[in-house]
């Protein structure tokens, strides 16, 4: 999990997807967002969730505006 960007980001390594958690009702906010293949690390920048990949090395950057 990390928090910024106004959200919480869960990584659900199994379904290589990410959710955004809406703090103000503790649900969640918009479609699940596709990223690599079993996502374990998160961090936010000021602009940008950085998630990286562990199963194929990768690492997704991920728009909060889009």
């Amino acid at each position: 999990m990390a928090a910024g960007l106004g959200a919480i980001w869960v990584s659900h390594p199994g379904q290589d997807v990410v959710t955004r958690i809406d703090p103000g009702t503790n649900r969640v906010a918009g479609a699940p967002i596709p990223v690599g293949q079993n996502p374990i690390g998160l961090a936010a920048s000021k602009d940008a969730l950085w998630v990286t990949n562990f199963r194929d090395d990768t690492v997704s950057r991920i728009d909060p505006a889009t």
